[in-house]
């Protein structure tokens, strides 16, 4: 609520309160009717109320001069409060935070953004569109973001989203996600400190995520570990948008398609961080790209880096990449892309004038620059038909533009605009941290499983696609995503961001595997028991299943699968960025680790 709304409703709350007073008072002493000449107190105070709020005539007035003047002064001055709490009552219902205060009671896992920049309006669309309910909290009252939000349907309370008032007054008590995208990295870290105070106190059955945007890439990737150690009441993610900006870049337009009858080769124009991301994403994944002689070549994927300072970004790539230059050839051509030579473009061809690009991507600060530069490149390849593809911040304004010229006819169809801040600002990219993304691997393979032996989804309801689970699978998948850190623990082992691009295979000993399926397994019991399951068929309406028992007494069959969880670790690892960091040498003379089963 705005200062004027909350200052004008107190007023004619006393105003009213006095004037009740007061009309109580004089009607004590001076109201009087013929044929009851005393009146009691509660006589007195039906009739001040009856003149404060009837403007009627006849016996309803005192019979003495003064009481009809003092009824005649309550009754005007009744009527001018009630309009004046009437006036003040609407403001805080329509020109303040009442009416949404009001509203907010009825909400429950709701979303709260932190933050009405254009990316935060953006999120705060999609959520809408999806029908969540969400508060969006932002500083600037004057913020023409405050109205279009609420317009979509989000309430919107204007304060400091730091501030534990203004938190509270959100409704966190009871929220799901608090996504914390102010202007900096120390604001939205600061936002997430408060957010973890109030989870310690809340009684909800579930927990409290607090997704947490990060601008600086370097941090956000050292950031990522804290993700899975976050357990019970509250859960602590990282995102950063250029990354989630790369990646459905690439999904909309990717480096490469299998099988390749040869290595590709990328043209990135821009070192900036997105460019940057395109090329390590690239990378990684022709890294972990299948390598039958049918589907890719035995080759380095190529990559020409254009930008004024392409030589230094190179270097800074390969030393926080070192697994880089196995994979990835990235050449690098010091130029602006105002120079003649980059309009010439000789680069895009070798020495007989073939050419040697297979797909280019514009990466540029300005969209007006990027607009030109991709003309310029898409005019030389024009008859090549290798694909252009600009990165342009906003799906309006020039990405538009360019999408019309692309529709004028087909000279322009292998020009592409893609408009990356509306394909950033995604609920799953932004709410994808690495619980959510191990969760979905862990799914998949659950459902690769049951496919090869045959189960079909009439026999397991659960065998469905992730955005068809109910919440409390889905939350089974994350707490099992969570508890991989426990299960490495437990075999001298611990998570770490992905530097080894081969990390993917690590193999773990025979005793490891057994150690942790009894982990994961111990951890499903427990999970199970507390949600009130029991022994029996396999009946999730019922809540009953079979292999609710202890592991030695488990079949083979079902050993093995969990067996098969365990190993794919550092595979679904590999696919969140992050590998098994091995804490002591595996000797063969080493004892395996043991556990005590928990036969709840």
């Amino acid at each position: 609520m705005n200062g004027y709304g909350k200052n004008s409703l107190v007023l004619a709350i006393l105003s009213a309160l006095s004037l009740l007073v007061v009309a109580c008072a004089l009607g004590f002493y001076h109201f009087e009717k013929p044929e009851t000449p005393t009146l009691t107190l509660w006589d007195c105070f039906w009739w001040a109320m009856v003149t404060v709020t009837t403007i009627g005539y006849g016996d309803i007035f005192p019979h003495t001069l003064g009481g009809r003047l003092i009824a005649l002064f309550l009754m005007m001055a009744g009527i001018g409060s009630l309009s004046f709490l009437t006036a003040a009552i609407a403001s805080f219902l329509v020109g303040g935070d009442g009416w949404q205060q009001i509203r907010l009671r009825r909400f429950k896992r709701h979303i709260i953004v932190c933050g009405l920049g254009k990316r935060g309006l953006l999120l705060v669309r999609a959520f809408c569109a999806r029908g969540a309910q969400v508060v969006a909290l932002e500083h600037d009252e004057e913020n023409e973001s405050v109205a279009v939000a609420r317009d979509l349907g989000a309430v919107v309370l204007v304060g400091d989203a730091r501030e534990r008032g203004l938190l509270k007054n959100a409704g966190i008590e009871r929220a799901q996600t608090v996504i914390a995208l102010c202007g900096n990295d120390s604001s939205n870290a600061e936002v997430a400190a408060r957010v973890r105070d109030f989870a310690a106190h809340r009684s909800t059955s579930f927990p409290l995520i607090c997704s947490v945007h990060i601008v600086e890439p370097d941090l956000w990737g050292l950031l990522r570990e804290w993700e899975i150690a976050g357990r019970g009441a509250f859960r602590l993610q990282f995102f950063n948008l250029v990354d989630a900006a790369a990646r459905a870049l690439l999904d909309e337009h990717p480096a490469f398609t299998l099988p390749a009858t040869s290595a590709p080769h990328l043209l990135i124009v821009g070192a900036g961080r997105l460019g940057r991301s395109l090329i390590v994403n690239s990378a990684r994944a022709w890294h972990d790209a299948p390598t039958s002689p049918e589907s890719r070549t035995g080759e380095k994927l190529r990559c020409l880096l254009i930008d004024r300072d392409a030589e230094k970004v190179a270097e800074i790539l390969h030393l926080r990449h070192p697994e880089l230059g196995a994979t990835c050839e990235l050449s690098t051509l010091a130029l602006d892309t105002s120079d003649s030579v980059f309009h010439r473009a000789e680069f895009l061809f070798d020495e007989n004038g073939k050419c040697r690009i297979s797909r280019v991507y514009v990466c540029l600060h300005d969209d007006a620059t990027g607009l030109v530069a991709a003309l310029a490149l898409h005019g030389r390849l024009r008859s090549t038909g290798v694909p252009v593809v600009a990165a342009m911040q906003e799906e309006s304004g020039l990405t538009s533009l360019l999408r019309d010229i692309r529709g004028a006819g087909r000279r322009f169809e292998s020009l592409h605009a893609v408009g990356l801040m509306e394909r950033a600002c995604q609920p799953d990219l932004v709410m994808g941290g690495v619980p959510e993304l191990l969760a979905r691997a862990l799914h998949e393979r659950y459902l690769e499983e049951n496919e090869s032996e045959g189960v079909s989804a009439e026999s397991n309801p659960l065998l469905v696609a992730w955005d068809e689970l109910p919440e409390d699978a889905r939350e089974s998948n994350r707490a099992q995503a969570l508890h991989i850190g426990e299960k490495l623990a437990a075999i001298e082992c611990d998570i770490a961001p992905l530097w080894d691009w081969n990390a993917r295979t690590h193999e773990f000993s025979p005793e490891e595997i057994d150690l942790m399926a009894r982990l994961e397994h111990e951890r499903w019991l427990a999970e199970r028991f507390s949600l009130g399951w029991k022994l029996g068929p396999r009946d999730p309406e019922n809540k009953t299943n079979p292999n609710l028992r202890p592991w030695d007494e488990l079949s083979p069959g079902v050993r093995d699968w969990n067996c098969n969880v365990v190993r794919a670790i550092p595979a679904f690892l590999a696919g969140a960025g992050f590998q098994v960091l091995r804490l002591s040498p595996l000797s063969a003379d080493d004892p395996a680790p043991t556990i005590e089963p928990n036969h709840r």
